[in-house]
């Protein structure tokens, strides 16, 4: 299958949404942080069994932000497989590892994603961060 430039274009912009998702989350640039998602989203968590879905831009960086606040924390998304659904929506899947600095855990797992163009900009319509273990000191 053979890309056109716009379509490279897309993928590495949504590429760089996943890094600045890690980077606001790390570097605590909350503003920004909701701007990455758009105003319908959800973000789910699957963590161990537990299972709980923010829904909207505000409740997902307001409860994201609050939670993490004070926390000093790395993540880290890698082995990108994205795939376009149209020339507007795309669908990807990356492995996910993230640590928290006084714990009480290393996270692994997989973010799956949905994202949209919208005012030519990708943003997050549907993430779900599936841990599949922890790791506790």
């Amino acid at each position: 299958m053979s890309l056109d430039l716009e379509r490279l274009n897309d993928l590495d912009e949504i590429k760089r949404l996943k890094a600045r998702y890690c980077q606001c989350i790390d570097q605590h640039r909350w503003d920004e942080f909701a701007t990455l998602f758009a105003d319908d989203a959800a973000l789910t968590t699957d963590r161990e069994g537990a299972v709980n879905t923010m829904r909207g831009r505000d409740t997902i960086a307001g409860r994201i932000s609050k939670n993490l606040a004070t926390a000093n924390t790395i993540h880290h998304a890698s082995n990108p497989d994205i795939r376009f659904t149209s020339a507007t929506t795309a669908e990807g899947t990356w492995t996910a590892s993230y640590t928290n600095e006084t714990g009480p855990v290393t996270g692994h797992g997989h973010y799956i994603e949905r994202y949209e163009k919208r005012d030519g900009r990708w943003q997050y319509t549907h993430m779900t961060l599936r841990v599949h273990f922890l790791i506790r000191p």
